[in-house]
């Protein structure tokens, strides 16, 4: 064999090389896993930033375990457009949520105050998301340009930290189920890099987003996802980011703006998708390109689009009611309708 073709089968065996080392796959396990296990399968390593920091750099596929809940957020973060890095939820949840049912909370006129401090980032116009969650509710901050007190369903920031809140009217301490969000800018999953996909993941009450993506991201992809009770948006694209979401649900979001808002130059398209019970819109679209493909909507708190995008295609969007159940449907939606109908009789019944 000549020195020339010598060296180029060298060449493609280290290649060869260097491309099955690139695949890593790491196991994550909150509940039996130990960050100084080597993540494999066996051994799972046991939280998502351990996780992440073995598949940074070379990329690969991470697993979490089945079912798992998770109360760290995830943060893909790098731009190393040569890494993919795909996650596997295996139905798992990332849950940012304190419960403080159980206070102690004092009475205090029409309210209750939470006896505990809550040292929190809330920004500079809290009204404009949800900081609480009462009976999965979405519970704002009352805005001062449109009243001196807060109404029931609001809450109120006190002097020394403390939080003040109104029960919605019907409820009462004893049959209320209440959670704190977390911090107004922690999202449950935050990417700043290229070539992400996300299968089979839930995200529950994030201060900010349930997905949130910043920055020039290409070709992000999320299959099978939910964000619900998030205090800003379900999902939310900024910069350039170039995101597909396929067989989705956002719900019960907590933005004044809707359960989806994508920005700036960001080119987004959603398939397969519903956005229902979300304080805002179903979906807020401010410039880029936005393409809505087979998507349910409907029981939000307005009109169920905005869309000042350069570009917005509509290609078959069906608004849904709870009284009213939709028939004739087309065969690629019955399976998201159902998902649907399943999470509105879940949610009643809580």
């Amino acid at each position: 064999m000549s020195y020339f073709k010598s060296l180029f089968v060298l060449s493609v065996i280290c290649l060869c090389t260097l491309t099955v080392q690139a695949q890593v796959l790491v196991y994550v396990d909150p509940v039996k896993g130990l960050d100084s296990q080597d993540g494999k399968e066996a051994t799972p390593v046991k939280t998502l930033g351990k996780a992440f920091e073995m598949l940074r750099v070379l990329g690969g596929t991470m697993h979490l375990a089945p079912k798992a809940i998770f109360t760290e957020p995830l943060e893909l973060h790098g731009h190393r457009d040569d890494a993919p890095i795909e996650i596997l939820g295996h139905d798992a949840t990332i849950n940012l949520g304190t419960d403080i049912t159980a206070g102690p909370w004092e009475p205090d006129g029409d309210g209750y105050i939470y006896a505990k401090p809550v040292v929190r980032r809330v920004g500079k116009a809290p009204w404009q998301n949800a900081n609480v969650y009462i009976n999965n509710q979405p519970i704002s901050a009352f805005d001062p340009r449109f009243g001196k007190a807060p109404k029931p369903g609001q809450l109120q920031y006190l002097p020394g930290d403390r939080m003040r809140v109104i029960l919605p009217e019907g409820v009462n301490l004893s049959d209320a189920t209440i959670i704190l969000n977390s911090d107004y800018q922690s999202s449950c999953v935050a990417i700043r890099r290229s070539n992400v996909t996300i299968r089979d993941l839930n995200t529950r009450h994030a201060g900010n987003d349930g997905f949130n993506i910043h920055g020039n991201c290409q070709d992000i992809k999320l299959h099978n996802v939910t964000a619900m009770y998030c205090g800003d948006e379900g999902i939310s694209a900024h910069g350039k980011t170039q995101m597909h979401v396929y067989d989705s649900i956002i719900a019960s979001n907590g933005s004044q703006a809707g359960g989806v808002a994508d920005v700036n130059e960001s080119h987004t398209t959603y398939t397969r998708c519903t956005s229902i019970l979300n304080r805002g819109h179903a979906f807020y679209f401010d410039k880029g390109e936005h393409v809505l493909n087979d998507c349910l909507v409907g029981m939000n708190h307005i009109p169920w689009h905005r869309a000042r995008a350069d570009r917005f295609t509509n290609n078959n969007v069906i608004e849904i009611t709870a009284d009213k159940p939709l028939t004739d449907l087309p065969q690629q939606l019955q399976p998201l309708y159902q998902r649907v109908q399943e999470l509105l009789e879940a949610v009643s019944n809580k």
